[in-house]
């Protein structure tokens, strides 16, 4: 989408029952036998000659099907492109110089008809520039995605009914409804990335589900056993519902430009943390008795992280991407999912994100071996010359004062 030429636009399908018109070979039909039982007492066998919902393979059996359907429509149509997830499916057209296309949306649908594809003709749009595709609106023109109002407004009301039975005493919340509410969220985190760390206590709500014996439940009653979530899950889910307050939000698509400006980052338990920019380097030690409350070597990796990301905000980068080398894989990780494995590299994981999108960058993660990463020695308190000092751009936020010190 963001190397769309202009004019592009893209026309909505969808196949009418789709996994139905998957045929079953005949010698596998005697496994979808389904016996019922009438009001007269008498058992009727029913033999299921497609595919039902729910069967394992019915999803890659009819991905295969539309597979070969969209190659011969690529080979009989000028289709620049097609997205495809199991009976959504959106045509993409290029317009030509002049303004025009030689496909339309009826010489798509006779083809699909041709073939043996019924269509949801509710569903089916004509081109436009703007499409709805797994439940977000993309907009060629804008290079933009967006959530719907109307899906704005049910998951609202899906995070008010939580927030609501998670609060009163008498009620509490089920394994179901969260994790119903969850994937909300997760599918949600794509228009509003900050979002991402404030789901991972929710996360552990749910593990925790699992862990509580079922005192003769069977697993499926279990998941509707009522539980009470902790103070930070309820804090957390209060926080997604401000940022579905917003209404029209979306995100751009638009590719920054990538820069490298030579930032190594790297921490050491035994000393402190340290960020390298070209040839220079600042340094912060790690205050005694840091160690505790979760915090580990993964926490002074990330927090190294921000550190750098503070240090290219204050030295006036905006609308880039960056990047910066590190040589702990976790906390690289961490960073590309916008979430910590626990509470302290969570925080400081949104602090990081929060003040990345009010400066407009982004930063692109590359991991490198301890034995080339330039900051390992000033994080290890070597190579420390006051020549080749950082100048101080910015301050220890508030957050982490207690845990290290400038050298």
């Amino acid at each position: 989408m963001t190397s769309a030429p202009p004019g592009t636009q893209a026309a909505q399908l969808d196949i009418k029952a789709a996994y139905r018109c998957i045929p079953t070979l005949f010698t596998h039909q005697p496994h979808l036998v389904v016996s019922l039982t009438c009001d007269d007492g008498d058992v009727d066998i029913f033999i299921d000659r497609c595919h039902p919902f729910g069967l394992r393979s019915s999803g890659g059996n009819l991905g295969l099907a539309l597979d070969a359907t969209l190659d011969f429509m690529s080979a009989s149509l000028n289709i620049s492109f097609w997205a495809k997830w199991v009976d959504d499916i959106v045509a993409i057209r290029h317009r030509g110089p002049e303004g025009t296309s030689d496909v339309q949306l009826s010489d798509i649908v006779s083809r699909f008809e041709y073939l043996g594809w019924p269509l949801s003709m509710d569903k089916v749009f004509d081109f436009n520039t703007i499409v709805t595709y797994l439940g977000f609106l993309w907009d060629f023109d804008q290079k933009t995605v967006a959530l719907p109002e109307a899906k704005r407004a049910k998951y609202s009301n899906r995070i008010e009914q939580w927030l609501v039975n998670a609060r009163n005493s008498s009620s509490g919340v089920t394994r179901e409804e969260t994790e119903c509410l969850l994937g909300t969220l997760v599918h949600v985190a794509f228009i509003h990335p900050a979002g991402r760390s404030f789901t991972p206590s929710t996360q552990h709500f749910v593990a925790s589900f699992s862990k509580q014996p079922l005192f003769g439940l069977s697993e499926r009653k279990h998941r509707f056993v009522r539980r009470f979530p902790a103070h930070n899950a309820i804090s957390d889910i209060s926080v997604w519902r401000e940022l579905l307050s917003i209404p029209h939000a979306s995100r751009t698509l638009e590719p920054r430009p990538i820069v490298d400006p030579g930032v190594w980052v790297d921490a050491s338990s035994e000393w402190g943390l340290a960020i390298v920019v070209s040839d220079q380097w600042r340094a912060w030690k790690l205050v005694s008795g840091w160690k505790k409350d979760r915090r580990d070597i993964g926490w002074a990796e990330s927090v190294a992280l921000e550190l750098a990301i503070r240090h290219l905000i204050a030295t006036g980068h905006t609308k880039v991407t960056i990047t910066v080398r590190s040589d702990n894989q976790g906390a690289i990780g961490q960073y590309n999912k916008g979430r910590g494995g626990n509470v302290p590299t969570n925080e400081c994981i949104r602090r990081s994100v929060a003040i990345m999108m009010d400066a407009s960058i982004d930063i692109a993660p590359e991991y490198v071996r301890s034995e080339d990463n330039r900051a390992d020695g000033p994080s290890r308190g070597r190579d420390l010359n006051n020549d080749w000092r950082l100048p101080h751009v910015f301050g220890i936020p508030e957050a982490l004062k207690s845990f290290i010190a400038d050298v």
